[in-house]
């Protein structure tokens, strides 16, 4: 059975504007379909809204949101219904920064093998403890891999 993947928005978006990095080779691995991409209505949401963001200040001519679509299309990835108030409460008080807590609510109702996030400071090892995810960067997923 593939491993599941649930992706924060970071690496999504470092993925789609990166080459040669973890995130852009993580993001080939779920369109190769080699790990089955589970993906969050929140982070879908989060990187819908700011791929056009990013395309301006960098002054970028390439359509990211199209990118991110033809990926979505590559990968045929299971979508997680929106998390419910009453969900994203309980997943509140074990993350400190509560813009996170819908991220962690998907995470806690799906049970991915790997959350794979670039922002460990607000899913630390505490998070992964008290939750019992695996919470690893890009780089950290490559290097259990090599394991």
């Amino acid at each position: 059975m593939k491993r599941t993947l649930l992706l924060d928005s970071n690496i999504i978006i470092k993925g789609l504007v990166t080459q040669w990095t973890p995130a852009r080779a993580v993001l080939t691995l779920c369109a190769a379909r080699t790990f089955k991409l589970t993906l969050a209505h929140e982070v879908d949401l989060e990187v819908k809204r700011n791929l056009p963001l990013l395309v301006r200040r960098l002054g970028l001519t390439t359509d990211l949101s199209a990118l991110y679509l033809a990926w979505q299309r590559a990968c045929r990835p299971e979508r997680i219904r929106p998390m419910r108030d009453a969900e994203v409460a309980q997943a509140e008080p074990l993350i400190a920064h509560s813009h996170d807590a819908p991220i962690l609510a998907a995470a806690i109702y799906y049970q991915p093998d790997f959350l794979l996030t670039n922002n460990r400071r607000h899913f630390s090892d505490a998070v992964a403890t008290t939750t019992g995810l695996t919470i690893v960067s890009d780089e950290e997923f490559f290097a259990r891999l090599n394991k």
